[in-house]
């Protein structure tokens, strides 16, 4: 049923438009929900992937890196998380920067409702996310090899350079 309105112009009837409108909201809301569910499934995914791939690449990857620490009069641990893992390494009684009684630490985990892997750095002289280390780590794109480069990095930070 069309109405016309004061100013001269016909418009459809309320209910009408009501119900249009709610039914385009109903549409883009199973849309937005479907996405939502979408996103939870691929983040739920990577986060299975990136936990399989401590324990099955990473943690007996990073032995030799352990053993060669030890080898050479370093202490050294690699412990699971229930988010990743925790590579520690120090010498003597270094500690972390404000952190009493902690060792320095590298920390690898994977970021709630996301696939990017935070790296987290804990030595001597300050504690906080690796700089151009792991801003590009998602659980998508991890390896070896690279896990590997920022545990030598971090192993150089606490070396002695002179």
């Amino acid at each position: 049923m069309k109405v016309w309105t004061t100013k001269g112009k016909w418009m459809t009837d309320q209910n009408e438009r009501l119900a249009a409108i709610l039914a385009k909201d109903s549409e883009l809301r199973a849309q937005q929900q479907s996405e939502q569910r979408r996103r939870e499934e691929q983040q739920a995914a990577a986060r299975k992937s990136w936990l399989e791939n401590v324990q099955r690449e990473y943690v007996p990857g990073l032995k030799p890196v352990l053993t060669a620490l030890k080898d050479a009069g370093w202490q050294a641990s690699l412990d699971t998380t229930p988010a990743g893992f925790r590579f520690t390494a120090y010498r003597g009684d270094m500690r972390v920067y404000g952190g009493g009684h902690a060792h320095p630490n590298l920390l690898f985990e994977i970021q709630e409702r996301s696939d990017y892997i935070s790296v987290t750095e804990a030595t001597p002289t300050g504690v906080g996310s690796v700089i151009m280390g792991g801003n590009d780590l998602t659980a998508r794109n991890a390896s070896l090899e690279r896990v590997k480069e920022l545990v030598t990095d971090f192993i150089d930070h606490l070396a002695l350079k002179k």
